[in-house]
């Protein structure tokens, strides 16, 4: 790193202008991740997976039951019949908990979409202000998925603050290719 360093430098006194504004370029597109093409090789639960190089991404904007809600382990299978396996699209913007947010996308659909759609995930107008409602409404109206119980049951945010007293545990519920679900 140190020869570098020694390049750049170097390089600074004779070309100056032209550095900051590379360093700046560089800077701001570190601000999000967009990549596309990354294989999904694991998916924890509804809104959760990694991809074969390794990047833990959480679904923007929606929330998936818990696996030990009811309806949990189904919306894994549901994210997993759609994403594992297959090349998606991700275009990131932040973190939570030491996972990327992303929308993904696959062969044009927006999965985060699909998962509320499907019933298998609630729109988090918290993060989302509504991205995901009218697919929410859509799922609620058909009975699909959480929305066969009354009002859909107890949303996942709920469930982690009540559940444990609150505290959030560390548990390994990867779906990858070898498992059956």
């Amino acid at each position: 790193m140190l020869p570098l360093f020694k390049i750049v430098f170097k390089a600074s006194q004779k070309y100056f202008p032209i550095i900051p504004a590379g360093l700046l370029i560089i800077g701001l597109s570190s601000c999000t991740f967009n990549n596309p093409g990354e294989k999904v090789c694991s998916v924890h639960d509804g809104d959760t997976f990694t991809t074969c190089a390794g990047n833990k991404i959480r679904l923007f904007g929606i929330d998936a039951p818990e696996l030990r809600q009811r309806f949990g382990k189904e919306s894994r299978n549901e994210l997993a019949s759609l994403v594992l396996e297959r090349n998606v699209e991700l275009d990131c913007g932040g973190k939570s908990y030491d996972r990327l947010t992303c929308q993904v996308t696959l062969d044009g659909k927006n999965i985060n979409a699909e998962m509320v759609r499907s019933g298998y995930a609630f729109d988090s107008p918290h993060y989302s202000h509504g991205e995901f409602q009218s697919q929410q409404q859509a799922a609620k109206n058909a009975h699909l998925g959480v929305w066969q119980m009354s009002n859909g049951g107890q949303r996942p945010w709920v469930y982690r603050h009540t559940a444990h007293g609150g505290q959030r545990k560390k548990r390994n519920h990867w779906v990858s290719k070898n498992i059956d679900y």
